[in-house]
């Protein structure tokens, strides 16, 4: 059978985990985020690479570490490299919060909206 569970962390070789659980968007969107840090500081095995992309997370996030970041997170951290490698002109994220409702317009012809 089929597992109904389809979400993934990552895990140390002892088995505690290494990053918040996550579906498959989140998955997708921290693993565009290690590939524009390697774009920008060089492959995530070299120790010195590692450690500069650990020093601006620090710096530029509010966890420090892709694998502890939501969806908004990750994003605006995306953003951000994207701005700084040229990729896309940087800009501030106004993404609205989780479960956040944008009014919506009144229907055309509704002369009360």
């Amino acid at each position: 059978m089929f597992p109904k569970c389809r979400i993934t962390c990552a895990e140390h070789p002892d088995g505690r985990l290494m990053s918040t659980p996550a579906g498959f968007d989140l998955k997708l969107l921290r693993m565009g985020a290690h590939d524009l840090l390697e774009k920008k500081f060089g492959s995530w095995r070299d120790k010195a690479a590692k450690q500069k992309m650990y020093a601006w997370l620090k710096e530029n996030s509010k966890t420090g570490h892709i694998g502890l970041m939501d969806e908004v997170e990750v994003q605006e951290v995306i953003d951000k490299l994207k701005g700084e490698l040229g990729l896309i002109p940087e800009r501030k994220s106004q993404r609205p919060v989780v479960g956040q409702c944008e009014p919506s317009l009144p229907p055309k012809g509704d002369e009360n909206g």
